[in-house]
């Protein structure tokens, strides 16, 4: 059980929604092991939370989006992306949940679930 535990904080970093997602996925298929049924529920994951969190935005938000989390830092400025992105879409993805301002002037992705979702997505 402490494995699972584990295994679970490792995916979920202690984020309420992500907790809950994936216990009730775990649960509902509780004769797999979680390593096993990861694919699945990160698809899963994807359809029900990630696609909904795009579902709003411009393509440009999105696209800064792709670009922050193909960057090698997991916080940024937004400096060396001002040329391509207004400061504003810092702000207006930060309100909407999906950017944490990390400290001054310093932002990173909300989840690193987020980060391989946009990572992988295209």
């Amino acid at each position: 059980m402490h494995a699972l535990s584990d295994w679970l904080y490792e995916k979920t970093l202690g984020h309420p929604y992500f907790l809950a997602f994936i216990s009730r996925e775990l649960l509902a298929n509780g004769h797999h092991s979680p390593n096993q049924l990861w694919p699945e529920i990160f698809i899963r994951l994807e359809r029900e939370k990630f696609q909904a969190d795009l579902a709003q935005l411009s393509e440009k938000d999105i696209a800064l989006l792709r670009a922050l989390a193909a960057a090698e830092e997991h916080e940024f400025t937004p400096a060396p992306f001002a040329r391509q992105f207004q400061y504003e879409y810092f702000r207006r993805l930060t309100e909407r949940g999906l950017l944490i301002r990390a400290g001054r002037g310093r932002y990173k992705l909300y989840h690193p679930l987020f980060r391989a979702f946009l990572q992988q997505a295209k």
